[in-house]
Parts: C-alpha cells; sequence; structure tokens
C-alpha cells in the first residue's frame, strides 16, 4: 500500500484511468474555479453591447428615413413656389385688366364703346 493514503483513493485514481498527481492537479483547478465563483460580482445579467453591425444598421435606415423627408420638403418647396408665382401672374393680370377698362384717362370709356341709353 502507499504511504497515508487509504485503499479508496488509489482505487479511485485507478477507476477513473488518472494517477494520483494528475488528480491533485485537477482538484486544485477545481478549487480555485470554485473560489472565483464565490466571489462577488455586480447582479443581473452582463450588459451586452450592441454588435457594430447592429448600430451600423440602425443608422443607415435613418438615413433613407430623412433621406425621404428631405426629399418631401424640397418638393412642397418648390409645389409651394410655383403656386406663389401662378398667384403673382394672376393677380398681375387682373390688374392691368382694371387698368385697360378705365381707360387711357382714369375713368373715361373709350371711344368705340357705346354710351348706355
Amino acid at each position: 500500500m502507499n504511504a497515508g493514503r487509504s485503499p479508496s483513493f488509489s482505487a479511485a485514481c485507478q477507476r477513473l484511468g488518472v494517477c494520483e498527481s494528475r488528480f491533485h492537479a485537477l482538484r486544485q483547478r477545481w478549487l480555485q474555479e470554485s473560489l472565483e465563483l464565490l466571489e462577488p460580482r455586480p447582479a443581473g445579467r452582463p450588459v451586452k453591447e450592441p454588435d457594430v453591425s447592429d448600430r451600423e444598421m440602425e443608422l443607415a435606415a435613418d438615413k433613407a428615413s430623412l433621406e425621404k423627408q428631405l426629399q418631401l420638403t424640397q418638393a412642397k418647396q418648390e409645389v409651394a413656389e410655383i403656386m406663389a408665382a401662378t398667384e403673382t401672374a394672376r393677380s398681375s393680370k387682373k390688374k392691368m385688366r382694371a387698368v385697360r377698362a378705365k381707360g387711357p384717362r382714369g375713368g373715361e370709356r373709350r371711344r368705340n364703346q357705346r354710351r348706355p341709353r
């Protein structure tokens, strides 16, 4: 028999297929890992940092949305400018008609127009 070892320890090592020195190394590693697990840690799950690819996808979607909004705003501005120009042209035509209707001296009628009876 081995000095200071029980027969069950040696038999257990033989049954596991490891020598006694390997068993002690594994035991030491297991004890060290157990101590590390007992050390205090922050509560809850660890914070998962978003992948760069996820963030890039979010930014690409935001960019596409903003580009659509920009195109819509530009189209609205163009329509507003056209409407303003059209309204200005209409009002100037109305003014010209009013000036022509009054005649060359303000309120006088044109010569070829008949007088009301």
